[in-house]
């Protein structure tokens, strides 16, 4: 009788253990499907980003608008009229962040934070420099952020590249 119960107790063990590590399996290449889909994604987001920051050429305008700051002596700022969300990817992924490797999730979470800032900074609603020097400051902070971010982007992007081969 013990005999019996005993093949019993360990061939349930057996099948049981069996199962669970199945579903382990399968959990991780979920997850590993899920995490290069993910790069991908934010590596497409991001790199159109960095494209239209390009192709419009923000850094230009802002370089240029610095000059005229300086040469006339206005307080004048940049203002951009943005109509589109272009975070799709991040919006609807941020909580997925933690299936990215630490470092380049926490790098996204930075590039998004700064483009946000330099939005907020052109956005119609923000305040006008009072003075000259103070609109000088801001368009040169806005310019180092804004090459600081592209560099940010497009590492990011090869290395969300990388993940997601």
């Amino acid at each position: 009788m013990w005999g019996n119960l005993l093949s019993a107790l360990i061939g349930g063990l057996l099948g049981g253990g069996g199962a669970i590590a199945t579903q382990i399996v399968r959990h991780r290449l979920d997850d590993g499907r899920t995490r290069r889909a993910l790069a991908g994604a934010f590596a497409g987001e991001i790199a159109a980003i960095c494209a239209i920051a390009r192709r419009r050429d923000y850094l230009g305008g802002a370089t240029q608008l610095l000059e005229h700051v300086r040469q006339t002596g206005q307080p004048t700022r940049l203002v951009l009229s943005i109509t589109q969300d272009y975070f799709q990817i991040y919006r609807s992924n941020a909580g997925a962040l933690g299936l990215l490797p630490p470092t380049i999730a926490e790098q996204v979470a930075l590039f998004y934070t700064q483009v946000k800032s330099l939005i907020e900074d052109v956005l119609p609603t923000a305040p006008n420099p009072q003075d000259a020097a103070t609109a000088e400051q801001a368009i040169q902070e806005q310019i180092a952020l804004l090459q600081d971010t592209l560099r940010l982007g497009d590492d990011l992007v090869t290395r969300l590249r990388e993940v997601r081969s």
